[in-house]
Order: structure tokens, then sequence, then C-alpha cells
């Protein structure tokens, strides 16, 4: 059985991931401060501003380690440096669950995995340098998680949240800002999945891809269902701008019961998916000097598939109550 090792285990994200993972595979996690681990034999105490880690991971001799740890920003440092060298000599892969500040510069529009990190706070700036270390293995030894907020049920931001609800006080929005967050039951037991399309467009109308994007989320769902730890019911799919485009084309088009949440942000469905009182998809390639790019073929949505759809009334590039937009 694999074994992992999460630094960090006995934190709010580390103990998620904990509880998650030991009924499968063979964990063992480190705490510092919390005395409740103390008994388990599967936790080690470590405190990596004055020790070193390779005891531990000479004990446990892990194929994976999660790296969940907090504390003073340069320990962190030398600590994720000591963690590259281990991965580097031994059949070993580092998992860095790393934050969505290393963008935290950009305010105004999202960003994406292999775009330029910047942040503009130390916190971040932190995050940008240790993943900068460990990208110096080899890319099969690691994974760079960049989490956004996480919160918990009971968690000391959401319990401040409740208290300012119930006292009417102001709570710091950040309207401008494109901000997203998690909580921890869908951080620890779902699989996030997110492809980029050909040329980082979908197959919509007049974009640069013409590749069979539907088609291509059809197949990997289905391949996605054969899994055992995958519930083949609870398939969710999010898009946002032309992705949120391509999820109501998945909406119009897909007959997979299994798909049973269809979430869009910023794209409201556009005429030729939805003409003439009906839904429409194409017959072969689109084509934006065909008569609605080619959706020819009326579609029939199954029923009993949950839709959400956000948009921002303010919006002057997607407007909000629909009509012509710069975009198509």
């Amino acid at each position: 059985m694999k074994r992992i090792l999460i630094l960090g285990g006995s934190g709010f994200i580390g103990n998620a991931l904990y509880r998650e993972l030991s009924p499968y595979y063979n964990t063992y996690a480190t705490y510092f401060a919390s005395k409740q681990f103390k008994k388990n034999q599967h936790f080690y105490h470590f405190d990596h501003t004055q020790e070193e880690v390779n005891e531990i991971l000479r004990k446990v001799k892990p194929k994976l380690i999660i790296s969940a740890i907090r504390g003073p920003f340069d320990d962190q440092i030398d600590l994720h440096q000591q963690l590259v060298e281990h991965c580097k000599y031994f059949d070993c892969r580092l998992m860095f669950l790393s934050s969505s500040n290393v963008y935290d510069a950009f305010h105004n529009y999202p960003s994406y995995e292999f775009d330029k990190t910047l942040s503009e706070s130390v916190y971040g700036r932190l995050k940008i340098k240790i993943e900068n270390d460990i990208m110096r293995l080899a890319p099969s030894k690691y994974v760079i998680a960049r989490l956004p907020m996480v919160f918990g049920l009971h968690s000391p931001r959401v319990k401040e949240i409740q208290k300012k609800m119930e006292q009417k006080e102001p709570i710091e929005v950040f309207p401008n800002t494109i901000t997203i967050l998690n909580f921890e039951n869908t951080l620890s037991c779902h699989v996030l999945i997110a492809p980029t399309g050909y040329q980082n467009s979908w197959n919509i109308c007049s974009e640069n891809s013409d590749a069979p994007d539907t088609e291509m989320v059809e197949e990997l769902v289905t391949q996605l269902q054969t899994y055992s730890n995958i519930n083949p019911n609870k398939i969710r799919i999010v898009g946002l701008s032309n992705g949120a485009a391509l999820a109501n084309n998945i909406f119009i088009q897909s007959t997979n019961p299994g798909i049973d949440i269809i979430c869009t942000a910023v794209s409201q469905l556009n005429e030729p998916q939805y003409h003439q009182n009906n839904f429409w998809k194409p017959t072969s390639n689109t084509d934006p000097s065909s008569n609605n790019c080619g959706y020819n073929t009326q579609a029939f949505p199954i029923t009993n598939r949950k839709y959400l759809s956000i948009c921002n009334d303010n919006d002057m590039t997607v407007p909000y109550y629909g009509g012509p937009s710069p975009v198509g």
C-alpha cells in the first residue's frame, strides 16, 4: 500500500486530507502543538523551526509527501529545500499546497495554470519562492496545487462572518476582484479536472478552435465513470466565459444522466444555441459564415439536470439581460 506523509497533518487542510486518505492508503502525518494527536502512532511530532525532516522521512519512507505546513517563512523555505533534495534521490513525489495568492497582483481577470505568477503580498511571494524551488525537480516528481480560500463550516473566518451578520456589522468585500473560495469537504473528497481548449479556446462558433470539444468532454466523463472512486451519478461541469459557452453546449447536447449539475459564469446561452424557442446543436463543424454558425439540428436537453447561470448586472461585455456583445 502506498505510504503518504502529510506535513502539517494537524492543521485545518492537512487533517481534512488525512481523514480522507487514511482509509485507503498507509497515511502518516506531523503535528506540532495539538496534543490530541500524541497517542496516534501515525502522527509524528515535528517542529520544523528546530528539526530537520530527514528522520521522519527515513522512518516513513513515503512515496508521496503532501506539504500543508505553516510556520515562519524562512523555516518553510528551508524545509521545502530539504524535501526537494529528498525527492531528487528517492522514489518519492512532492505535492505542495500553494495558494492562489501567487496571482494576487492581478485584480480584474482570472489567472490560469501556466500564467506568470506575480504577487503584491509577502505571503504570495513566499509561495512563489517555494514553487520555484520545487520546479527544479523533474515534472514527474511534483504537483503544485494552488488553492483558493478554503473555508470550513466552523472555521474562524466563517464564525467571524456569522458574528458580524448577527450584530449587523459590515463585512468587507472586494467587488472588483475575481475571488474563488472552497470548502473543506469539497477540497478533500472531490476530483477536479480542468482541461484547456485547443489554442486556449473552445469551439463554439467563431473561435480559433475547430476541435470536437463537446465530444471530448463526453468521452472524458464516460471514462471517469468507470473508476471505482468516482460517483458516476455526480459529475458536475463548471465553465467560465468561453468555457461557460462550452458548458451550455454540454447542457444542451449531452444525454449522459451522470452529469447532474452544470454551472456557467459570464456567458448566457447565445443565439445559435437557442433560437425560435428551441435548443439547437451543430450537425457538423461550426462555421461563423453559416446561418446560426451551423447550429441547425434541434436538441432536447435531458430533464432533472440542475443548471445555474451566474452573470453580473454591470457587465458591459456580456450583457446581463442579453443582447449584442463585442465578443459575439
